[in-house]
């Protein structure tokens, strides 16, 4: 259902917005709106937002219990735990290779993941919505998200902490030395790294893998 409210949605997009581009061609102004346009768009957000209301597929929870399944069979973790903050960059070849099953180092938390989970009573999804929401780290100020971080890597063990400094992103850069010295006084080494997760073009690939590897050093000359 929630699939069939999008397309709604994007079939009155697509149909309001040529309407009105030819309407203003023909009478060669684009003053105003006409009330077709206004109607259609007005549905279009109708209908997007009660698909959202609605999200949940049975693919979707079929996927959810597989990885459960998935976690409570795998096999003790081996190597460095590292606790990873904000983006993780995909594309980045050199850096994947150093992660990618590898008995070495693991990522054993992000806290963009990480982040929501909250207790929630499964027969009120509104409300854990809400909560999710409005507990957030990312809601407020960096100290939230610093003392989040804090309670991951205690949750999850960690050897050592990454804050990836995605360019671009305020809230991260600017709160990277507040995390950085918060961390390594809680007795957790923390490399900050900078990069871009989303522009191919960044480069410094090569720069960020060698210090990657020098960090995970330092971390395995501390065992």
């Amino acid at each position: 259902m929630a699939h069939l409210f999008e397309t709604i949605m994007l079939v009155c997009f697509g149909v309001s917005w040529p309407f009105n581009i030819y309407k203003s061609l023909r009478s060669r102004t684009a003053k105003g709106k006409s009330l077709q346009f206004e109607i259609l768009v007005v549905i279009g957000y109708l209908f997007g937002l009660a698909g959202k209301f609605i999200l949940g597929t049975p693919e979707t929870e079929a996927y959810a219990r597989q990885l459960l399944r998935e976690i409570t069979t795998a096999p003790p973790a081996q190597g460095k735990q590292l606790l990873w903050i904000h983006t993780t960059p995909y594309w980045v070849a050199p850096l994947r290779h150093l992660f990618a099953q590898s008995t070495r180092v693991q990522v054993a938390a992000c806290d963009m993941s990480y982040e929501g989970i909250v207790e929630a009573d499964p027969t009120k999804p509104y409300e854990a919505m809400a909560r999710r929401l409005v507990y957030s780290p990312f809601n407020g100020p960096a100290q939230r998200r610093i003392d989040r971080a804090l309670e991951m890597a205690k949750t999850v063990g960690a050897d050592g902490a990454v804050w990836f400094c995605h360019w671009g992103c305020k809230h991260t850069l600017g709160g990277a030395r507040l995390g950085k010295k918060a961390l390594e006084e809680a007795g957790l080494p923390t490399l900050l790294l900078d990069g871009d997760s989303c522009d191919r073009g960044f480069g410094g690939e090569g720069q960020a893998a060698t210090r990657m590897e020098a960090f995970l050093e330092v971390l395995e000359g501390m065992a």
